[in-house]
Order: structure tokens, then C-alpha cells, then sequence
């Protein structure tokens, strides 16, 4: 789907005065998150993401960081 495609549903379901929290899943990669979250998605889910890392400590660090969370 990629950003534009979440800009796309953001951005209608505004359009139609659709107010619920939208999530980003299936196949996000660390370097989509600042892209996706920057759509005006809610959030997020990274499951697979973390538990496929070979590093989880540096992968969910990264994330924290790229995110100033």
C-alpha cells in the first residue's frame, strides 16, 4: 500500500467525517515507519517486524529513536 496509499485513507475518511484510529499492518519495514506514521496513521503494528529481527534490542531501539518515542 505504501504512504500514499495511507495518505489516500486517511485523507477520505476525513473528507467523509470518518473520526476513527486507522492502523498500518502487513509488511512494514523499519525504514516505512517515519513515512507511514507521517500519513496520519494512528499507528502502527510491527510484529513481525520485531519478532523476525535478528537483533530484536536493536530493532525496537531504532524504532524508538526514528520515532523520538
Amino acid at each position: 500500500m505504501g504512504t500514499i496509499g495511507y495518505r489516500e485513507i486517511f485523507n477520505k475518511c476525513k473528507e467523509n467525517n470518518i473520526n476513527i484510529p486507522i492502523y498500518a499492518i502487513g509488511g512494514i519495514k523499519t525504514a516505512d515507519i517515519q513515512g507511514i506514521m507521517n500519513t496520519g496513521i494512528f499507528g502502527i503494528a510491527v510484529s513481525s517486524l520485531i519478532s523476525n529481527s535478528p537483533n530484536i534490542l536493536q530493532t525496537v531501539t531504532k524504532m524508538i529513536i526514528d520515532l523520538r518515542l
